[in-house]
């Protein structure tokens, strides 16, 4: 949706906020999910070479190399991040988005990298309070719980631990 379209839904951004999201869903089959940005200059391998010649830009230029962390699903996990996309662009003023095709099995998915294999997990958010909607806090509780439950060491690690709650555990 253009910009110009989404100031005609009425939509508007809750002051002081931050669209800081870090999804790219496929289809509901196929998800991202991490720290990586889904922006130009941002795809490396895990060797970051220094002169490798497929870290292009769409123009042919070279970049550098780039170190971040995202992972993939596939499977409940996939379908439960495009739900969440998609409410997301609802909210945000767009239109359902078209049924996503199903693909067949296993097809296409990358295989480079390592598996965890059956694993539960949670999708945690923050959102602030906004119109009808009641502010959520899942990540900042997560942490503190997290740091409850340490008993001996704890190691963090990102350049947005800002939490004044989680700082003060």
């Amino acid at each position: 949706m253009a910009p110009e379209d989404l100031c005609k839904t009425g939509w508007q951004a809750p002051d002081r906020g931050s669209h800081h999201q870090k999804m790219l869903v496929v289809d509901d089959e196929l998800a991202f999910c991490g720290g990586i940005d889904v922006t130009l200059d941002r795809w490396d391998t895990r060797d970051h070479l220094d002169d490798n010649l497929l870290r292009r830009r769409p123009n042919g230029l070279p970049y550098g190399p780039w170190h971040d962390a995202s992972s993939m699903f596939t499977g409940e996990a996939a379908r439960t991040l495009a739900e969440l996309c998609q409410m997301r662009w609802k909210r945000a003023g767009g239109k359902d988005a078209p049924e996503a095709r199903v693909r067949r099995a296993g097809a296409d998915t990358p295989r480079a990298g390592f598996r965890f294999g059956r694993v539960d997990l949670a999708i945690v958010r923050t959102e602030p309070s906004h119109l009808d909607e009641t502010r959520i806090t899942e990540i900042e509780k997560l942490y503190v719980d997290m740091i409850a439950a340490a008993r001996r060491l704890i190691y963090a690690e990102s350049q947005y631990f800002a939490s004044r709650t989680v700082a003060q555990r």
